[in-house]
């Protein structure tokens, strides 16, 4: 039996709604059309707001594709109101990895919003460069990620030199130690089994007392 083993995709294709608020007929009536591509992803949504045309809402949305590396990442979404282009964003992506290297937001004028991103060889944010001010000048954040998994977040650097930092305990995956950009730590303590035992706040750090203290009963009816 041929249809028990298919691939099948049932597509959501218009979605009706009626307020009645008590009345016997519908004080407002309205609608929602969806549109797919041939793998199931929306390429196109259109809601009728309300009567007439004026408010309706459309959005096209393109994806990038590489089948060879089973790549399949939204690029640009378009959204319209009754013809006139609402807001318009557009991606590029790196055709190897399926990163979103580069979003561009569209304004008004037809001049764009840029926003750049680097990634490591692991995948990890390296660098967010954000869109150019009036002066030209674009506010950026650089990322560091320990040096042994390459997988937590060690330290955060912007472009006015403002840096905070984390050390972790690699075994659970948990901060133990966190310093924000005024350079004021906060200690985690875990314990064997990687839960939070302890927490020193700034203002007792190095003393021989902490913030906060936990303490755990599994042998406690409820725990």
């Amino acid at each position: 039996m041929e249809h028990l083993t298919a691939v099948v995709f049932p597509e959501l294709r218009r979605t009706d709604k009626r307020f009645y608020e008590g009345q016997a007929a519908p004080g407002k009536v309205t609608y929602e059309n969806y549109e797919y591509d041939a793998v199931g992803n929306v390429i196109r949504y259109f809601n009728a707001q309300d009567a007439g045309a004026a408010d309706d809402i459309q959005a096209e949305i393109a994806y990038f594709s590489n089948v060879g590396k089973y790549l399949l990442v939204p690029q640009s979404i378009s959204v319209t109101v009754n013809g006139q282009v609402m807001r318009k964003r557009e991606a590029v992506i790196d055709g190897n990895t399926g990163d979103v290297t580069q979003v561009s937001q569209y304004l008004a004028a037809g001049s764009a919003a840029v926003v750049n991103i680097e990634y490591d060889q692991y995948g990890n944010l390296l660098q967010m460069i954000g869109p150019m001010n009036s002066k030209g000048q674009r506010y950026t954040l650089s990322y560091t990620y320990d040096a042994v998994v390459y997988t937590y977040n060690t330290q955060v650097v912007d472009s006015f030199g403002y840096t905070s930092s984390a050390t972790y305990n690699l075994n659970y995956g948990q901060a133990e130690k966190t310093v924000d950009i005024n350079n004021q730590p906060i200690e985690t303590v875990l314990d064997q089994f990687g839960r939070v035992k302890m927490i020193t706040g700034p203002y007792q750090v190095g003393q021989a007392s902490y913030t906060l203290h936990f303490e755990y009963h599994p042998e406690a009816r409820p725990a």
